[in-house]
């Protein structure tokens, strides 16, 4: 088996952080199903993470990279427990190298976060 192992432009810490963010939203909101992917395109990586849960509203797909922003409304209406700094974070430290990070419709019914960025 022919392994190829491409560079990617982060620091272990922060691309560990990116990655146990993304996957315990999609643990904390599906259902029964997590489907997570890294792959190469050309000069790219792509890191999917996708669920079977509710989804986003397309009207709190931008804002929930915002500081302290929740898909609920308010604490007293809240399903899952949460601090909304995670996703924030993500988008922070995605600024920093330089990745894309977006969030569409999953074909699982939920939530598919899409990262990408130039491989070394």
């Amino acid at each position: 088996v022919d392994v190829y192992h491409p560079q990617i432009y982060s620091d272990k810490k922060s691309l560990i952080h990116i990655f146990e963010n993304l996957y315990s939203n999609a643990l904390k909101y599906s259902h029964t199903q997590i489907h997570i992917e890294l792959k190469q395109e050309n000069e790219q990586f792509i890191l999917t993470v996708e669920d079977d849960g509710n989804g986003i509203k397309k009207d709190q797909k931008e804002t929930i990279f915002e500081l302290f922003e929740q898909t609920e409304q308010t604490i007293l209406n809240r399903e899952k427990e949460g601090t909304g700094i995670g996703l924030y974070i993500v988008k922070l430290l995605c600024e920093h190298f330089k990745y894309s990070i977006t969030v569409e419709d999953s074909n699982l019914g939920g939530a598919l976060f899409i990262i990408q960025g130039k491989i070394q």
